[in-house]
């Protein structure tokens, strides 16, 4: 009952015999290879299934060890089919998630993307069986946007089609589906045509459409005369279901019975299981009708929990029993590589780490290094140049001749360096932190500008380090001091917060706000704040005043 068999046969048929290289490999290898790849798709038991998986997934493990990426993963692909016919869904996922890694780390080309789409299609199938409708959707989504020919999208433009009928969302698989017709009809092959016209008269019965029932007719006739028994059942089930739908289980039952004839000659057990079904559902019979929706509510749940398979097992007992030597030597030799590579792994996250730690201190040395040059540069201006400039103000204000206006100039020049000298000066930390800076803060208090501070005794700011005090002291500041200057401000608030070992500080005034081009004191607070790895947010509009946020 695979609705892509002849797109993914073709494939994975190609890709197992062709990628199996000449020299090193017999006749009878390759015959094995098309051999379980026919298995894969029709087998005669699920034992038959789980020795042509053993054999591609040995296949897989050889190629992958003569670095042959792109054979191991068209050997996945055939395990992957595999394991989903097993019922081994969540299995069948991660081989291809391995499939897809191998091959993403190969150039781009045709085959290539051949391949991938095989993949996304098997992928498709498992998330519709697990039935979770928006991924595999995706991935027939991602299998379409690469078909390379109308027969590729018409094939997943069906498998899109059918999981949307499962979700009963019939109107979207009916888009589809009206789709997939008209392209089926360029075709000019019957069997194809026959499939689409089948498919879209189920989805329009569900919707009440009266030419649904014609379409299935119509394609029922086309498979009987072309002896498509596949086909065949199919249009008996999909006939049983709408007579069923409509509460006529005589006709109903007809139909069932035909499905069951056919399904026992196709000699499959997946189709007899199914055509059971159906008969028993056409019967009407209430304690069957009860006893199926408990079966479907569990299967559901089932699936719902998501418990993964430990793995298949498959029976390796004869090739056990030809172990010897080689095979303790092979193992010591897989240990002895695990703990190689465990000790490398050991030493690489080390190196990480002590990177890491040496960086980070010596982020801190150049912050404390530059507080140490500020606090130098602070006593140099005061003691060298703030000096001499006051020395010369007491010798012009002692001359007769001196003029008022070069004493003027002189008082603002030894002011400003004045202020320089404060602003760069060493900070004292032993007395408590708020009250520092609160000192800060009501310094650039002035009839014209309120500084209003919310909470500052709040946070515990005895968990901060010293390093991060002086910084936040600078970068607190560098602001207030670009508010004197160029804000024209008459209110600042600044709040004070503590949200676990996080510090949050909230600045805003009602100035003339900025264009936020970072330069100057702001670039400078940023740096000061991601050199302790901390964070400083502004926010500001022309004559909407100005906002920052730091959070350390």
């Amino acid at each position: 009952m695979l609705s892509f068999t002849s797109l993914f046969f073709f494939y994975l048929l190609f890709g197992a015999v062709m990628s199996i290289p000449c020299i090193g490999f017999s006749q009878a290898t390759s015959d094995s290879s098309a051999y379980y790849s026919k298995v894969i798709y029709t087998p005669d038991s699920n034992s038959d299934i789980t020795k042509a998986i053993a054999f591609f997934q040995r296949n897989a493990t050889d190629y992958l060890k003569r670095n042959d990426s792109l054979s191991a993963a068209q050997a996945l692909r055939l395990v992957m089919v595999g394991q989903y016919e097993l019922g081994y869904y969540y299995e069948s996922e991660e081989t291809a998630a391995t499939g897809l890694q191998l091959l993403d780390k190969l150039s781009p080309s045709e085959t290539i993307s051949e391949a991938k789409n095989a993949f996304y299609i098997q992928l498709g199938r498992v998330y519709r069986t697990l039935q979770n409708t928006s991924t595999s959707l995706y991935y027939y989504d991602k299998a379409l946007a690469a078909a390379s020919t109308a027969r590729d999208s018409i094939i997943i433009l069906n498998n899109k089609a059918n999981v949307h009928s499962d979700a009963k969302e019939y109107q979207l698989a009916q888009e589809e589906l009206a789709l997939v017709y008209q392209l089926t009809m360029r075709q000019n092959d019957s069997l194809t045509i026959a499939k689409a016209q089948d498919n879209l008269g189920f989805v329009q019965s569900k919707l009440a459409m009266p030419q649904g029932l014609d379409h299935m007719q119509a394609a029922l006739q086309i498979r009987l005369a072309k002896n498509d028994l596949t086909g065949t059942y199919s249009s008996y089930r999909h006939l049983a279901e709408y007579h069923m739908d409509r509460n006529q289980f005589e006709v109903a039952q007809e139909y069932a019975q035909k499905g069951y004839e056919t399904a026992t000659a196709l000699r499959s057990a997946s189709y007899l299981e199914n055509a059971l079904i159906n008969l028993l559902k056409s019967k009407n019979d209430a304690t069957f009708s009860n006893y199926l929706r408990l079966s479907d509510s569990l299967s559901k749940a089932n699936l719902a929990k998501q418990n993964k398979y430990a793995g298949i097992k498959f029976n390796f007992e004869k090739e056990q029993e030809r172990a010897n030597v080689n095979e303790l030597e092979k193992e010591r030799q897989k240990r002895s590589k695990i703990v190689s590579q465990s000790i490398g792994g050991l030493v690489i996250l080390s190196g990480v780490f002590l990177f890491f730690l040496l960086r980070n201190r010596h982020k801190k040395k150049t912050l404390q290094e530059v507080f140490k040059t500020e606090t130098r540069i602070s006593k140099k201006v005061h003691d060298e140049v703030a000096n001499d400039v006051y020395h010369v103000m007491t010798k012009l204000q002692n001359s007769s001749a001196a003029n008022e206006g070069v004493l003027d100039d002189l008082e603002h020049i030894y002011t400003k360096t004045r202020d320089i000298s404060k602003e760069s000066s060493a900070i004292e930390l032993h007395d408590p932190f708020d009250t520092i800076l609160g000192d800060l803060l009501a310094s650039y208090q002035s009839a014209s500008v309120s500084v209003i501070t919310r909470n500052i005794a709040k946070p515990d700011w005895e968990g901060l380090s010293d390093l991060k005090k002086t910084t936040l002291y600078r970068v607190l500041q560098e602001l207030m001091t670009n508010m004197r200057k160029h804000s024209a401000a008459s209110v600042v608030v600044v709040g004070f917060s503590q949200k676990g070992s996080k510090f949050h500080i909230e600045y805003s005034d009602n100035g003339v706000g900025c264009d936020l081009k970072k330069k100057g004191g702001l670039l400078n607070t940023e740096n000061r704040m991601e050199t302790i790895k901390g964070h400083i947010r502004f926010e500001s509009d022309n004559e909407k005043g100005f906002k920052a946020t730091i959070i350390l």
